[in-house]
């Protein structure tokens, strides 16, 4: 908790209150960004989920939407998070080439890690972005499911 280490104590001492904090969390993120031709490379377990999560975030930080969806999903609960995930990555992949390739690849990304390598990113929109958002979500929530029996939590 404290001493030399980065610990809590140091961590949170840098920072004058918890809204501070959460920017400063936020803009310390990874920069993950996939390629497309990769793709093939991402396959169902942690290491990949938290890469998704990086590069959905870089993507979205990067953009300059993320506030705006962390502010719908405070408001809503969980699909509407994904109906604004889905818009918002709709809405990047349109306003440059390069977004447009970060969107691409997060999405052949995606399809790897919940088993349709086979399915091809062609146009990206609203209704196949969020398809293959609750796809994952679902993908996710067979793993959690699963695994709840056997660290003896029952709901």
């Amino acid at each position: 908790m404290d001493g030399d280490a980065p610990g809590y104590i140091n961590t949170a001492t840098r920072y004058s209150d918890y809204s501070q904090m959460q920017l400063g969390s936020i803009q310390n993120l990874a920069v993950v960004r996939l390629n497309y031709r990769k793709r093939h490379l991402a396959c169902f377990n942690a290491h990949w989920s938290d890469k998704i999560g990086d590069a959905l975030l870089t993507l979205l930080r990067e953009s300059g939407k993320l506030s705006s969806i962390l502010a719908q999903a405070a408001v809503g609960g969980t699909l509407t998070l994904y109906d604004a995930l889905a818009r918002g990555i709709v809405e990047i992949s349109k306003m440059t080439t390069e977004y447009a390739a970060d969107a691409k690849g997060l999405l052949g990304h995606i399809l790897n890690f919940v088993g349709k390598p086979s399915v091809k990113v062609v146009d990206i929109t609203y209704k196949f972005v969020k398809d293959l958002l609750v796809l994952m979500l679902n993908k996710l929530n067979t793993l959690v499911r699963a695994a709840i029996p056997a660290v003896g939590i029952y709901m």
